[in-house]
């Protein structure tokens, strides 16, 4: 009869965990984009990952831009536990706190491979923790959309004094080398940028590349397509709320920081797919757009103030802007040996080939 006794007490201990256990979670996510942007794809598989993981018991809501209203706000949403979680992209909070910049992109900066490297087997993780952790949020990679394009210029470069008083929008360090050379750098949402530049208020608008400046409309006004140097990779970001993030339980937690990883990659892989097919239709049914690179005299000027501009924040900023940045070079400098070796090799020998 003990024994019976002591397997039902097992039995009800363990059936009353799992009720425990099971307690459904309930939380709201802002992004900065609009509900049907390719931006918006990472965390689709979010939401959908979260929820196969974790059994349903962790259930995540989204309000997008046209709801919330504050695109460029979703740091202070977070910030302050209105939203459990965001979706943004880091430079944006350049204002609040500069080392936020380079977690995004950098200008001349290391490609998607090379930074997810750095991210999750280097010392990037680390290092936007300990950025972000004095403002109770926790930041993690959410999305790349590879190399970037310059941009869509209503008028053709064709040396740098075409640059001059330009209005553009550019964001993060490569916006601030743009203002160096003479341009009026501009910050426009994203569901305005269209609008702004068939209205003429701005002259060109840096975005991302085929697979999402296609939908946009771009090349109806803006018949200049620029190749990049701004944005060699751009992440995006996970922003979450390190107090609500501390009342999961761990189980809850480790399928967050799964769901993150798997689709963020994701995104990047969709987007690289998503830029061949957008790049043939461009070529195909809009002839009269045309691609251009910046003449050369104009890219050294701007890995000269690249350089110029990374020595400056280097030296105004704190300890932790140089332990950022030191690690990002030397992670560059080792990765980039194999990507030189490895990839581009690869491309240059077979380009006559192939």
């Amino acid at each position: 009869m003990k024994r019976i006794h002591q397997i039902a007490l097992i039995i009800f201990l363990f059936s009353t965990s799992n009720v425990i256990d099971a307690k459904t979670y309930k939380w709201r996510l802002a992004q900065s984009w609009e509900s049907d942007s390719p931006l918006a794809y990472s965390v689709k598989q979010f939401i959908s990952l979260t929820n196969q993981l974790s059994a349903g018991q962790l259930k995540i809501t989204v309000e997008s831009q046209e709801q919330h209203k504050k695109p460029f706000g979703i740091f202070d949403l977070v910030k302050s536990g209105k939203y459990e979680m965001g979706h943004s992209e880091s430079s944006y909070w350049r204002k609040k706190d500069r080392n936020t910049l380079f977690f995004s992109s950098v200008p001349f900066g290391m490609i998607a491979p090379e930074l997810y490297s750095w991210f999750y087997h280097g010392d990037g993780i680390r290092l936007m923790e300990k950025v972000y952790s004095k403002y109770g949020l926790l930041s993690f990679p959410g999305g790349n959309t590879g190399n970037q394009m310059m941009g869509w210029f209503r008028r053709e470069v064709q040396c740098l004094a075409n640059l001059k008083g330009l209005k553009m929008r550019m964001t993060g360090i490569a916006g601030e080398v743009m203002r160096n050379v003479g341009v009026n750098v501009v910050d426009v949402p994203s569901n305005e940028l269209y609008k702004s530049l068939d209205d003429g208020d701005i002259d060109a608008v840096g975005y991302f590349g085929p697979a999402i400046d296609f939908d946009l409309g771009f090349y109806k006004v803006a018949p200049y397509y620029y190749t990049g140097w701004n944005a060699p990779s751009s992440e995006m970001q996970f922003l979450i709320n390190q107090d609500a993030f501390e009342e999961l339980p761990k189980s809850l937690q480790q399928v967050i920081k799964n769901a993150m990883r798997l689709a963020a990659y994701d995104m990047y892989t969709k987007i690289t797919h998503e830029n061949g097919v957008k790049l043939n239709k461009i070529k195909e049914d809009f002839p009269n757009i045309k691609f251009r690179a910046l003449p050369n005299s104009v890219t050294r000027r701007l890995i000269r103030e690249t350089r110029r501009l990374m020595n400056d924040i280097a030296e105004q900023g704190d300890d932790l802007t140089r332990e950022i940045m030191s690690s990002m070079e030397t992670h560059k400098n080792n990765s980039r040996k194999w990507t030189r070796i490895g990839e581009q090799a690869y491309l240059n020998n077979s380009s006559d080939v192939l």
